[in-house]
Parts: C-alpha cells; structure tokens; sequence
C-alpha cells in the first residue's frame, strides 16, 4: 500500500532518468532534478525538478530537457569541439548554437519522439525570455536564431511561435549571407567535424571570421611533424627504418643496461613492442617536447 507521503512524481522521475541514460548510450550517466537551473557536464545532466502536482507544463519542460541534454551527450565530442572552437565570443555562441542544433537535428532523425519533446523545451524557453515581443533584429539573440534556422533547416519542423519570431527576425539576413553554404547542411549533419568546418564557413560568411582564429586543419598541414604508421604498402625509407628499430630492440636485449634514446618522426602504431617501449610522444599538438617549447631564447644584439 502507497504510503501517504510518497512523492506521486517520484515513478516518473525515475522512468524518466533511466530513459535520458538510455538515449544518451550511457547507462552511467548522472541524472538529477533540481530548483535550480538546469544544466550538463561531461557525465551529468541537471533536469528541472517535478513538483508533486506533476502539472502537463513540468512534465514536458522535463522531458524536452531530457531528450535535449541526451543528445548532445550522445551525439557531441568535446574534443573536436575544442579542436574547431572559436577564439571571439560571439563566434564561440554561434559555433556552440549551431552545434546543438544538430545535435538535436540528428537525434530527431534517429529518434523523432524527441522532435516533439524539445520543441516544448524550446517554447517554454522562448516564452520566458520573452521572444515572441521582440520586433526588431537587434533586439533578439543572432545565435539562436542561427540555432533555431539549423534546426528547421535539417528537421522541417515548424519552431514553437516565439521562437520562430526570433528566427524569422533573423532569416533573411542569414540566407542571404549563407544561402550557399547552407545547401550542403544536409551533407555534413551527422559528422561533427564536416559540421564544424561547415559551422565555421558560416560564421566567415555572417562577418565573424576574425574571431575564428587559425583553421586547426591549416596548422596540421604546416605543422606536420610525425608521421604514424600502421601497415600497408610501406617505401624503401620505412622498411629501413623497421629493420633499424629491430636492430635496436635486439642489442637492448642481448647487452644488459644498454639504454637507447631513440628521436624519430614516425611512429609505428602496429608495432607492439615499439607502441609499448615509447615513453613520450613529441609532436606540435601535444604540447611536450625534448626542449620545452617556452625555453628561454637568447635576446643577441
């Protein structure tokens, strides 16, 4: 029997975190409620709490909240995120806008009962930031509208009618802007890293390109400063190389204490003994090297 003081909320609140684990492909995931506002790290996610009454608006500002934060937990790698970040903050709103847009676009695709659910999380937000009494561009978030356009760009769903103001304020300027680069959206929706090249075009096209920084794909290419291997057809050069490494592992071997330090540009990912005897790894995007890269340099006349 039901004792009187059982929370009639609480069944809910239950199902519903073990199916937020369930969408997020992460059954470790943490899931809270909280009067506080809600939020998401790297392994929770802060939902809005549930009042006794279970009232329709809470139940479905939950459940869009939910479905929100677990695809972006499913769908959304922080290191290529960092990897393609924006250095100016409103290229940074912009990229990180349009990243949950798709993320939600895809899981939307995957999951369309999620579509529904986070168009009510959208409203509710529109609705309390007050958007829908907006009337002129300026006024409204030029991040979420771009967010806003992505997301009905790629699902075809029609936005909550506060929300839509803000897009529809929005809109021209951004086609106009981005037309062309927008009709690959559906090309590059569910690869994050074709989306954050496609998501940086886009902020060179709205005029934000100075805030960009260095294209991290440019860097490699200059900075190209190890070259791994892992099989196939292998040249003169490499297979020279091999027959050295080989040489080097057998003396360490035979001739007790020797000690080999060995600086070499490639890397041998399907050797395991080579992967298991390297002790650092060198190379421009790691930030280590034999001399630190901060090395005080002499200042000549």
């Amino acid at each position: 029997m039901k004792k009187p003081t059982d929370n009639p909320a609480d069944p809910f609140k239950k199902a519903l975190a073990e199916t937020t684990r369930v969408m997020a492909d992460d059954p470790d995931l943490g899931v809270t409620y909280s009067v506080d506002p809600p939020g998401q790290t790297g392994d929770s996610v802060r939902l809005p709490q549930i009042s006794r009454r279970m009232t329709r608006e809470e139940v479905l500002l939950a459940r869009g909240t939910a479905d929100a934060y677990a695809l972006r937990h499913r769908y959304h790698d922080a290191g290529t995120a960092a990897r393609y970040a924006a250095q100016g903050q409103m290229a940074r709103d912009l990229m990180d806008a349009m990243e949950t847009a798709r993320c939600e676009a895809v899981g939307a695709r995957d999951m369309p009962g999620t579509a529904k659910n986070i168009d009510a999380k959208i409203g509710n937000e529109a609705r309390r930031k007050g958007y829908g009494e907006i009337s002129q561009a300026a006024d409204a978030p030029l991040a979420t509208a771009a967010c806003y356009l992505i997301r009905h760009l790629a699902t075809g769903r029609d936005l909550p009618p506060e929300a839509a103001n803000v897009m529809e304020l929005w809109r021209g300027f951004i086609e106009d802007r981005c037309g062309d680069t927008l009709e690959i959206l559906g090309d590059v929706l569910a690869d994050q890293t074709a989306f954050a090249k496609f998501s940086r075009q886009l902020v060179e096209d709205l005029g934000y390109g100075d805030q960009l920084g260095d294209d991290p794909d440019d860097l490699d290419q200059e900075g190209e400063d190890e070259a791994e291997i892992s099989g196939g057809e292998e040249d003169e050069d490499v297979q020279a190389m091999r027959r050295h490494i080989d040489f080097m592992f057998a003396e360490t071997a035979r001739r007790v204490g020797l000690q080999v330090l060995l600086i070499e540009h490639a890397y041998f990912a399907d050797d395991a003994m080579y992967v298991a005897a390297t002790r650092e790894r060198w190379t421009r995007p790691s930030g280590r090297a034999l001399i630190p890269l901060d090395w005080p340099t002499r200042q000549d006349e």
